[in-house]
């Protein structure tokens, strides 16, 4: 399934990503081309996970270089967003392009070879490396979290849920709580359940 080129994958991203302004989630992507191919994927496997986001980015990093080489508005490919831009990059003077700084994600995700040389361990190691490294790097966020919710450290997923759960049918809109308090809720309930 993870062969690279993927004609597949190239072409319905450049579907969904046609219009400039437009910006989608690397999930909504995801899911939408598996549907679409009538693909099963166990996403609570972290290496087909890691496998298929791999293939997205490589795309993504491949048609935002073919965009740009045309002189079309490219993709800005942010960690939550991948976005279209409204308007072509201004082609870099000679001078430019030798102080232009490679990108070491896109020489990651450009190289097929990345694909495979990661296996289960090494993909479990990096979430775990990653969650902690974003843990220790915003620990004021967890704590206002927390406080969103009601709840301390340590925390479980379970209780997680059913205090969300709990919270969000008193502030739901639809029942007469308050919109702005609901997203906030949301908010610092996916936050939380990441690091759970």
């Amino acid at each position: 399934m993870f062969d690279l080129p993927w004609p597949e994958l190239n072409h319905y991203l450049q579907q969904q990503l046609a219009e400039p302004g437009t910006r989608l989630d690397e999930h909504s992507l995801m899911k939408g081309f598996l549907q679409q191919q009538d693909l099963q994927l166990d996403l609570l496997d972290p290496l087909a996970l890691f496998r298929m986001h791999f293939c997205l980015r490589h795309h993504l990093y491949q048609l935002d270089r073919d965009w740009a080489s045309q002189g079309l508005p490219g993709l800005d490919l942010g960690l939550l967003y991948i976005t279209r831009q409204l308007q072509p990059e201004p082609s870099p003077s000679s001078e430019q392009q030798g102080l232009a700084k490679p990108d070491p994600l896109a020489a990651y995700y450009l190289d097929p070879d990345q694909l495979w040389q990661e296996d289960a361990d090494s993909i479990s190691e990096l979430l775990r490396n990653s969650w902690q490294r974003l843990q220790a790097q915003q620990p004021e966020a967890r704590a206002q979290a927390l406080a969103e919710l009601q709840l301390q450290d340590p925390l479980c997923p379970k209780q997680l849920k059913q205090r969300y759960r709990q919270l969000a049918q008193q502030q739901h809109p639809d029942r007469g709580g308050d919109s702005k308090q609901f997203v906030r809720l949301q908010q610092a309930y996916d936050l939380l359940k990441l690091s759970c």
